[in-house]
């Protein structure tokens, strides 16, 4: 499957090239970051106002995004300016909604001393919420339909699902992801709560070592949540050198009249597509089909065809932007495309484990658990440590073993491909002629160490 190593840029709107190069090159950050934050606040901006039908299937303007980088890079900026005028407009609601609140306790108080039924208590407008307990954000979206998780570091709402997990709450963002309409049911109420047609946005910055860290818990992979998103990940991002630049008031004040354009967009308006980019998508689709009917591992199957939607969805927002008469265009269609390319690259990325730095303790194990030490002694004198090292390590790998299964699974693996150097094992030096044969022929075998291999 053709995949993008490179974020592309040809084909990008104006608007947010014009935007994003110039937050790029204000906070020296990769123009990636910008970018998809951009898109991603035109999405929360438009909500449910607008929707691409094809052939099967509807879709919204709804967008998982993760910004991965390291620590102090300055991932966060992008962010904070990319959904500075959203949290503007979450702020005036807050403060019309407080408003109405107390218009509304003293029309209760007026009507409690008329003998007259209370007035309907007023519903908070929101868009955006970043630290909520589940419950919460299921009421907001009950009221709302349409709701954005931004959050500066995503830590917090992995471990919140982790926190959660037992109550369902993954298998419900699925649905939301999905737009299918659930309900909650709690003891403390007599009936459930509605979510019809959900749509749920996520965005947030993370480090890639949290990253592989929540790949591995409350099976992220294997429910496909980990496949729903597009990992924003550009390679050796370094932190920038300190600028006196700033930001073109001409592309800021551009970027908020479309967000507030966005605010006030036409409520239930259908996007189609147009000739040739119904064209270029079935292409693509045949394309991700392919990839997918190649390939055994799950995991790659499932991001693969997640992608089909991904480039509907991107293509919405595109074409909201192009303003070409409800049509999604060739050119949204194809930079859609050209995304959805380097997501995929990026998502093969994330699938592939960090190098881990071995401890000589874990190498220990490794080489009993595969081949076994017979003699501490020996084996102990051959690397250059004390025996009593090697006993310990040998007596607690029983219990390392069973309180880390997922991380010996990986340690057997790596024996597969074991390399003497990166170990700092010496198996040569073993005097014992029973134990250096042993090792010879596990260091010869086709499934076992190799000397040549790294």
């Amino acid at each position: 499957m053709k995949k993008h190593q490179h974020f592309p840029l040809e084909n990008m709107p104006s608007l947010i090239k014009n935007f994003a190069k110039d937050i790029a090159d204000v906070y020296g950050v990769p123009i990636e970051y910008p970018t998809m934050c951009i898109i991603s606040a035109f999405g929360t901006a438009l909500g449910n106002k607008v929707r691409l039908k094809t052939e099967k299937y509807i879709n919204y303007p709804q967008l998982w995004i993760m910004i991965v980088g390291p620590s102090g890079v300055g991932k966060s900026e992008p962010l904070k300016i990319a959904y500075e005028p959203i949290w503007d407009f979450e702020k005036k609601e807050s403060d019309l909604f407080k408003k109405r609140l107390n218009d509304w306790e003293s029309a209760c108080i007026e009507a409690k001393s008329s003998g007259l039924a209370q007035p309907e208590k007023p519903k908070q407008k929101r868009i955006l919420c970043n630290d909520t307990t589940p419950e919460v954000l299921f009421s907001l979206l009950a009221e709302n339909r349409t709701l954005t998780i931004c959050r500066d570091e995503l830590e917090g709402h992995f471990q919140d699902i982790g926190r959660y997990n037992k109550s369902g709450e993954v298998a419900h963002h699925l649905s939301c992801f999905n737009n299918v309409s659930f309900s909650i049911d709690r003891k403390s109420e007599e009936n459930s709560t509605m979510i019809s047609k959900p749509i749920l946005s996520i965005i947030g910055t993370i480090q890639p070592k949290v990253l592989q860290k929540v790949a591995s818990q409350n099976s992220m992979r294997e429910n496909g949540y980990l496949q729903r998103c597009l990992f924003v990940y550009p390679g050796n991002v370094l932190r920038p050198y300190h600028n006196e630049n700033s930001l073109n008031p001409d592309y800021v004040l551009a970027y908020q009249k479309m967000i507030d354009y966005f605010f006030v967009f036409p409520e239930n308006t259908d996007f189609s597509l147009s000739s040739e980019a119904k064209e270029m998508f079935v292409s693509f689709a045949n394309e991700i089909s392919e990839a997918v009917n190649s390939t055994d591992d799950e995991y790659l199957r499932s991001l693969y065809s997640k992608m089909e939607i991904h480039a509907l969805r991107l293509a919405l927002i595109l074409a909201v932007i192009d303003d070409k008469m409800d049509l999604v265009s060739e050119v949204a269609m194809r930079y859609a495309i050209d995304l959805c390319r380097y997501f995929i690259a990026t998502g093969e990325k994330i699938h592939q484990p960090q190098e881990k730095n071995w401890t000589n303790n874990e190498i220990y194990c490794l080489v009993d658990e595969e081949i076994g030490i017979k003699n501490v002694s020996k084996f102990a004198e051959s690397v250059g440590v004390k025996r009593q090292n090697v006993e310990k390590a040998l007596k607690n790998s029983k219990v390392e073993r069973v309180l880390a299964t997922d991380d010996n699974a990986v340690f057997r693996a790596f024996i597969k491909r074991f390399d003497r150097q990166h170990a700092n094992i010496q198996l040569s030096r073993l005097q014992d002629a029973e134990g250096t044969d042993c090792i010879k022929a596990h260091c010869n075998s086709e499934n076992h160490c190799d000397s040549n291999n790294t």
